[in-house]
């Protein structure tokens, strides 16, 4: 008889859940008025979600975890945090 382990596969975020991320940071970042009456929110929005997803595949090409890749993206891209 053969056990077979299957490991759960990480799933990256989508961008609709990036740019929900994207949008309370700046929401609590005072931002969000700004951005919303200069017409620039959701470009703002894209230009954050694509520099973020260009981050972690960018670790994820150079052989960082998936997982982690996309925590750390996030942080930078998204969150302008450092920390792990």
């Amino acid at each position: 008889m053969t056990i077979t382990y299957t490991e759960e596969q990480y799933v990256p975020p989508t961008p609709e859940r990036l740019g929900e991320i994207a949008v309370m940071y700046i929401k609590q970042s005072g931002e969000y008025r700004e951005l919303k009456l200069s017409g620039t929110l959701q470009e703002t929005r894209q230009d954050r979600i694509q520099a973020c997803t260009r981050h972690a595949n960018n670790l994820i090409d150079t052989g960082t975890d998936p997982e982690m890749a996309w925590n750390r993206a996030i942080r930078a891209c998204l969150l302008f945090s450092e920390s792990d």
